[in-house]
């Protein structure tokens, strides 16, 4: 048998589509016996399922508590759906929130969850583009109707007992330049717009917000190192 066949027969096996028995009925006998050739199979299946209860565990706690084992057989039916293919384990959660929002049984504010999720590791690993503000790249804006960032935190910390709220939130999630820390919060209308103009955007400014309040904001997004240095005076220039 090539290596080629020989993957052949080890890839729907450790997908979980092929038994241990079928398998080496075509390869042949394991000298490490049956029982520990089928061993295989199940660490995957513990490792794959494992990626997605610890990168999601707010959805699961959310899902668990709507349904016992709710959870668990979304996953499971994600990951054979979506198999993980890339080298980085963690690619291996990047369309469960898109999974969630086309299953009839799951809610929105499991969908909410998720996106949640992988916003905040989208932000903490994508690439900051020198000298420019990383818009929907290294900094993210999310609007949830419930509050999913103090809920995800209670279950992630463990800080008492978790209820999702129906608070509507508005999100800025983005990676400090110089610390690379995440960084999260409640952006003012001012932050956002200081956000646009630094992209290259020219919004009008609403009646009663004036041109040095966005640059104020500005300077404190620098601070909090979600803008470049220099991006508020740019902002000023701008707006002058």
């Amino acid at each position: 048998m090539t290596l080629a066949a020989f993957f052949a027969e080890m890839d729907p096996f450790l997908r979980g589509e092929r038994s241990a028995e079928d398998v080496l009925a075509r390869l042949g006998p394991s000298s490490s016996g049956i029982g520990r050739f089928a061993l295989y199979a199940e660490l995957v299946r513990r490792q794959r399922g494992g990626i997605i209860d610890h990168f999601y565990r707010p959805v699961a706690a959310a899902a668990e508590a709507k349904e016992k084992g709710l959870f668990g057989r979304l996953r499971d039916a994600y990951l054979r759906q979506y198999p993980p293919t890339h080298w980085t384990p963690n690619e291996a959660a990047r369309a469960f929130p898109g999974f969630l929002a086309e299953q009839p049984v799951v809610d929105a504010q499991l969908v909410a969850l998720a996106d949640y999720a992988w916003a905040r590791f989208s932000v903490m690993h994508a690439a900051h583009r020198p000298g420019e503000l990383g818009v929907d790249d290294a900094i993210l804006v999310r609007h949830y109707a419930w509050d999913v960032a103090a809920y995800s935190d209670a279950v992630e910390h463990g800080t008492g007992e978790a209820a999702l709220d129906a608070t509507p939130r508005t999100l800025l999630l983005g990676r400090h330049r110089r610390a690379s820390t995440l960084v999260v919060l409640t952006p003012s209308l001012a932050a956002l717009i200081a956000m646009a103009v630094a992209s290259g955007r020219r919004p009008a400014l609403p009646a009663g917000l004036t041109a040095s309040v966005v640059e104020e904001e500005a300077r404190d997004l620098e601070a909090r190192g979600l803008f470049p240095e220099g991006t508020a005076l740019r902002i000023h220039e701008e707006l002058a």
